[in-house]
């Protein structure tokens, strides 16, 4: 039988690293040898330090759970998502700005940000915030590209770059600076040019790309402080944090789309969709779960508008120890602690197990195995195959059906479900059409829907092509359940 490619979604999974792990016949999968990063102030690391704007965090109260108690640039208490990445994936304890002078060449190597602090996709969000566009990041990363060849030679510096592991974040600036006039048209202005950049860093070598979706901006204490002075100006609701969250979301669902598309198109590329609105959503609506107790206000002053120079080393704080269990550290930008629930590393998996051969799954040796799971979603893609299937793990986001043959009162098998899914039938898909697995499996060619593997009537041509393991209501450890199922 020709060797099946598979493209396994996980809900709440982004990041799945394999160290040391071989898939039968093709031999180890390599460590990515560096972490490049592009976006905004989510993952600036300093390079806003160097540039002419009022958008810089070099000060303190900024960085006090940094190490060293330092104040780098970061728009946080301590690190950001880069940094913990670049380390748990065994690069370098901290990712640094592309624009600092004293950058090195051990550090180019392993990768640098690019990152500016109130940047956007859209050219005119960064006029208004004098920032670094994202597009014109490509430019510091086709410097940074001739630095590389400089230190490594041409050949070596191609390796590294294709090898590199590309993080990109922003979109939120672009929707925060338009309150009053953001049209769901403007969504296409945006993923045209994230389509745009991805094609041209694909073009200059980067084959493993992860693009995030936008957060649930809505509740930054900035945007509540907003609409409050909104309401008391204007004698309109605007129903500003419902608005702006579901433009999010409708958002994050084209760019799905978008980037399977590009998955598509790009030869030798993975692209995945890191979805940081489910984890922050779940975050403010469940605190607890988090060790948070204040969602609603950051750390830094009032919590309620203070940012960068507004954050300054006069304005209190909430305290070095209490700063963990704040959601937000300034009125928009996530604590470190948050950013660490997002990024960490919350599950290894140590297996000395060879997996019996199965037709419908690659062989894979799981000895000396790390599994990373960081709470995003992932598109985990095998190569080197002739055909196509989709496997999907997780709970109700991603759940075409499993329920409706087990005992649960969560089921979703009845109208209005499924009121715009092909034949307007209720599927017991927890939505009123179709789900991100269905959409992929169509934008990647292999079959317009995911069928439930516990259906009674489960064709031999469905399985093989793919079906959804996902039960709404599942924890981590159903995922855990899972994948012990397929080795």
């Amino acid at each position: 039988m020709a060797s099946i490619k598979i493209y396994a979604v996980a809900a709440y999974v982004c990041v799945i690293i394999f160290h040391a792990c071989k898939a039968a016949g093709q031999g180890s999968l390599p460590k990515f040898p560096a972490i490049l990063i592009f976006g905004d102030s989510t993952v600036d690391t300093g390079n806003n330090n160097y540039i002419n704007t009022l958008l810089k965090a070099n000060f303190s109260p900024y960085g006090q759970n940094y190490p060293g108690q330092k104040a780098t640039g970061r728009f946080s208490d301590g690190e950001l998502v880069p940094d913990m990445l670049a380390s748990a994936l065994k690069i370098k304890e901290a990712v640094p700005p592309f624009l600092d002078p004293n950058l090195s060449d051990a550090e180019v190597i392993t990768g640098v940000s690019f990152a500016s602090a109130g940047a956007g996709y859209d050219y005119q969000t960064n006029t208004l915030l004098n920032a670094i566009p994202v597009p014109k990041q490509i430019d510091m990363f086709r410097d940074y590209i001739a630095r590389l060849e400089g230190i490594v030679g041409e050949e070596k510096a191609k390796q590294i770059i294709g090898g590199a592991f590309v993080l990109i974040s922003a979109g939120s600036n672009d929707i925060l600076t338009r309150p009053f006039n953001l049209h769901y048209s403007f969504q296409d202005t945006m993923l045209d040019i994230v389509q745009n950049f991805t094609k041209e860093l694909h073009g200059l070598g980067c084959r493993s790309m992860a693009v995030a979706g936008l957060p649930p901006v809505g509740y930054a204490p900035i945007e509540k402080t907003i609409q409050l002075a909104t309401k008391l100006l204007l004698p309109v609701d605007l129903k500003w944090v419902d608005n702006i969250n579901s433009y999010a979301q409708s958002y994050n669902k084209e760019l799905v789309k978008v980037l399977a598309q590009a998955q598509a198109t790009f030869s030798g590329s993975k692209i995945v969709y890191a979805d940081v609105y489910e984890p922050l959503d779940d975050m403010v609506k469940n605190p607890e779960r988090y060790g948070f107790v204040e969602t609603k206000r950051g750390c830094c002053g009032t919590g309620l508008f203070e940012l960068g120079p507004l954050c300054g080393p006069t304005i209190p704080t909430c305290g070095k120890s209490l700063a963990s269990k704040f959601l937000f550290w300034d009125a928009v930008h996530p604590s470190t602690s948050t950013y660490r629930v997002i990024a960490k590393l919350i599950e290894k998996e140590r297996r000395s197990s060879h997996a019996a051969s199965r037709p419908s799954a690659i062989r894979l040796s799981m000895e000396n195995t790390k599994l990373y799971v960081v709470p995003v979603y992932i598109l985990a893609i095998f190569f080197n195959t002739d055909n196509a299937a989709i496997l999907v793990f997780g709970d109700s986001t991603v759940d075409a059906g499993n329920n409706n043959y087990i005992d649960t009162p969560l089921k979703a098998n009845f109208f209005p479900y499924g009121q715009n899914c092909p034949g307007q039938k209720a599927t017991a898909r927890f939505s009123d059409g179709e789900l991100v697995p269905d959409m992929l499996a169509s934008a990647l060619k292999i079959k317009e829907a995911v069928p439930p593997f516990l259906d009674t009537n489960l064709s031999d041509a469905e399985v093989i092509t793919g079906v959804s393991f996902a039960s709404a209501g599942a924890k981590s450890h159903t995922l855990m359940y899972m994948i012990h199922w397929l080795t």
